[in-house]
C-alpha cells in the first residue's frame, strides 16, 4: 500500500527489453536506498513495482508488456523524470491516502460531460474506490 505521497523523484537511465518484460533502472539520489530489500514495492509515476536489484543510487524493475500497455509507464523513455514512493511499513504515519498502485480496470470514452463526470463520482461512492483517469463512454438509450 502506497499513501499517494511523492518521496523523491528519479530517472530512468536503462531500458532492456528481457522476454515479455522490460528491465528498468531507475536513480535517484532522494531516498535511502541501503534500507531497501530487493523483492519491496516501489510505486514508479503510481505503478507498483518490485525492485529485482539495488543500486547504491537506486534499482532495477522488470515490468510486464501489460503494466506497460496499461499505465502511463509505457510512454516513457531513457532520461525520463519519474515519481518515487516506497510502500508503507506497518506503523508508519499515513500523511495522504491508501493507495495500491495496481490496475484493476482499464475504460475509454469518446467525450467527457457533466453527466459522465457525476457518474463517475456515483460510482466511485458506491463501490469505495477512488477512480480518477477512468473515462466512459455516453450511451443514449431510445
Amino acid at each position: 500500500m502506497f499513501t499517494g505521497i511523492i518521496r523523491a523523484k528519479g530517472r530512468i537511465t536503462a531500458m532492456e527489453q528481457r522476454g515479455g518484460d522490460v528491465r528498468l533502472t531507475v536513480r535517484s539520489q532522494g531516498l535511502p536506498w541501503s534500507e531497501f530489500e530487493v523483492g519491496e514495492s516501489i510505486a514508479v509515476n503510481g505503478v507498483c513495482l518490485t525492485a529485482v536489484a539495488l543500486h547504491d543510487d537506486g534499482f532495477d524493475t522488470d515490468v510486464s508488456n501489460e503494466t506497460l500497455d496499461v499505465t502511463a509507464l509505457g510512454g516513457l523513455a531513457v532520461g525520463a523524470d519519474v515519481n518515487l514512493e516506497p510502500s508503507l511499513a506497518l506503523g508508519e504515519r499515513l500523511g495522504g491516502h491508501l493507495v495500491s498502485g495496481h490496475v484493476f480496470a482499464l475504460a475509454s470514452g469518446f467525450r467527457t460531460s457533466m453527466r459522465a463526470m457525476w457518474r463517475k463520482k456515483a460510482l466511485s461512492a458506491l463501490t469505495g474506490s477512488v477512480l480518477p483517469s477512468m473515462k466512459y463512454r455516453e450511451t443514449r438509450s431510445s
